[in-house]
């Protein structure tokens, strides 16, 4: 069993209760990214990223992150395409802390 964490603004400590209890009781921890803050109209405002802190503190498990600033749904969607299209030539770049 795998537990997926995203950025939700209406999460509720209901929610972070089920999540904690699933990652303890072992449900793979995953998460689609860490930015801590986003820019908004009103100024920085929680990301995705602060979720993830809470539920780091709450299972003592660190996440799986398949966003950025990992490599790995790059990795994989480069894979992918290498093996539809064995012909084409794929890059990757290395942007700011992440994969673009």
């Amino acid at each position: 069993m795998s537990f997926l964490q995203s950025l939700n603004r209406d999460t509720t400590y209901a929610e972070l209760e089920a999540a904690t209890l699933a990652i303890r009781a072992g449900a793979k921890f995953v998460v689609t990214n860490i930015d801590s803050n986003l820019p908004s109209e009103k100024g920085f405002i929680p990301g995705s990223g602060s979720i993830t802190a809470f539920l780091k503190m709450s299972t003592q498990q660190d996440p799986i992150v398949m966003g950025k600033p990992s490599s790995i749904i790059m990795e994989s969607a480069l894979n992918y395409l290498n093996q539809q299209y064995p012909n084409q030539q794929f890059y990757k770049r290395r942007y700011c802390n992440g994969w673009r």
